[in-house]
């Protein structure tokens, strides 16, 4: 199987998961099979130029949601952390390049890139954000991203301190980021703008 992922952030294109949904009743349906894992993945960001920036932020947000959980959970392994490092590195050097300009194919590019390695890291990992939003998405016809953006903070703090150290580790990341990177919007602003 070949696939030819036209959205950045669901990582569906190495993954054993797939999402069918029932355009009449918006129902989601979730497949998990190891015969979904593609055997390739074109990861061309050509497709995505016409995403538009809340698209752009809330599928982003769903790759960094797979990423801060396949680092701080129970599940993980060695390599599953060194890609959620990779993605939230990649994420915030480029996320921002992309919703202020949806032209630029090397962030797009790099933002395929983390969505791949963030698929790849959370299918061992467990994803509470995920779950949940799959829910309410559907209930509500939230877009998936933000949901997972909006759980995000609540889930966090139900793990409690068993992930501070890690959850830090992951900051450190996105601090020797940012000190290279204008900040011209925060990440409420960013969602909130497009709203």
């Amino acid at each position: 199987m070949i696939c030819v992922p036209t959205t950045v952030g669901t990582g569906s294109e190495t993954t054993l998961a797939a999402v069918i949904v029932d355009s009449k009743t918006r129902h989601k349906y979730t497949i998990n099979d190891f015969n979904l894992i593609p055997d390739y993945a074109v990861l061309d960001p050509k497709p995505t130029l016409s995403l538009p920036p809340f698209i752009t932020a809330c599928t982003g947000m769903d790759a960094l949601s797979h990423a801060i959980e396949a680092y701080i959970g129970n599940s993980t392994t060695k390599k599953t952390r060194a890609y959620a490092l990779k993605v939230t590195k990649l994420i915030f050097e480029n996320i921002y390049k992309v919703y202020e300009d949806g032209n630029d194919l090397e962030a797009r590019s790099n933002m395929f890139d983390a969505a791949f390695y963030a698929g790849h890291a959370f299918t061992v990992s467990y994803v509470y954000v995920q779950a949940i939003a799959h829910s309410l998405g559907e209930k509500y016809n939230i877009a998936h991203g933000l949901t997972n953006a909006t759980l995000l903070d609540v889930v966090l703090k139900q793990y409690g301190e068993s992930v501070y150290k890690k959850l830090y580790e992951m900051a450190c990341i996105v601090a020797s980021v940012m000190r290279m990177i204008p900040i011209r919007l925060g990440l409420s602003v960013l969602l909130n703008k497009s709203l």
